[in-house]
């Protein structure tokens, strides 16, 4: 198994530490993340809960809850909280990655509601929720036994029946589970379902 450390960033940070949006070159970039002293502008895209893991392959894999990709940059879309009825959080886990914390490049989005298990076996409820209204929070991306795994929070269209997820890729590729589900729970205990795409347990 590989060990992998989260990189904690914040993009954006409480008033009383310094803010630094002055364009820095990696070196420059690095040694600011480094001492941990202030917030420094590194990827222009809407995002909260912003998480970032170091790989096996040397590369910094970014993602958090995003908006979906098509969504144009108004100044609503900008300014959205992400919170209540106005929110336009999507249904989609985008990813980036990036050698050096400072050039990113797109993924795109591996992985979507649609791929996961709650998608085949509880198809009514999602029918039921309009797509513009699903939700993907909190995204974490982890690399475990040479997989990489999925966890994320689904208020819409799950919600309050589900919690959250956790999905499986076949292999070291960030790409979408498939359609093989499993789950595994014992009475009068909730575990999150999980999807592979070309194994099952002990496979």
């Amino acid at each position: 198994m590989i060990s992998t450390k989260p990189v904690q960033i914040l993009a954006i940070m409480a008033c009383t530490v310094p803010w630094s949006s002055t364009t820095l070159n990696p070196q420059q970039a690095l040694a600011t993340i480094a001492r941990h002293d202030r917030a420094i502008h590194l990827h222009d895209t809407w995002v909260r809960d912003p998480y970032i893991i170091l790989g096996p392959d040397g590369y910094y894999y970014y993602t958090g809850t995003t908006q979906m990709p098509e969504q144009e940059r108004t100044a609503d879309a900008t300014h959205n909280t992400g919170l209540g009825p106005k929110s336009l959080v999507g249904w989609q886990v985008r990813v980036w990655r990036s050698r050096d914390l400072v050039a990113w490049e797109s993924l795109g989005s591996p992985y979507t509601l649609k791929d996961g298990t709650w998608y085949q076996t509880e198809g009514s409820l999602f029918a039921e929720v309009p797509q513009e209204q699903w939700r993907i929070w909190a995204p974490e991306l982890h690399f475990i036994d040479g997989r990489w795994a999925v966890i994320h929070t689904t208020p819409q269209p799950l919600a309050p029946r589900v919690g959250a997820a956790l999905s499986f890729s076949s292999g070291r590729e960030v790409r979408a589970p498939g359609p093989i589900p499993w789950a595994r729970g014992s009475a009068g205990v909730t575990i999150p379902r999980c999807s592979t795409i070309a194994t099952a347990p002990g496979g």
